[in-house]
């Protein structure tokens, strides 16, 4: 019981870290470049200068689609990690 409390505290931790880096780098960059014709230098709202070419602009899209998959995947393993410990309990 104390190592699934253990593992749920540790996913919880990793969780709040991509969804911090999700919404302070990947995000505004992608909705930055969304809009924008190739080529073009936009702000985010954050105040940074993201350049909008072609393959910055398909990583950004990957990077935003890898961090959702990975917080999904994580909140999967915490509700998981919640019915272990209500059934142990």
């Amino acid at each position: 019981m104390k190592g699934i409390k253990y593992l749920r505290n540790s996913l919880f931790i990793l969780f709040t870290g991509c969804a911090v880096c999700l919404l302070w780098f990947v995000l505004p960059a992608h909705l930055a470049c969304r809009t924008r014709f190739e080529g073009e230098s936009v702000t985010t709202i954050w105040g940074d200068t993201v350049s909008c070419h072609g393959e910055s602009m398909d990583s950004i899209s990957a990077y935003l689609q890898l961090m959702i998959g990975c917080l999904l995947v994580l909140v999967l393993l915490l509700l998981l990690c919640q019915l272990l410990l209500k059934k142990t309990v």
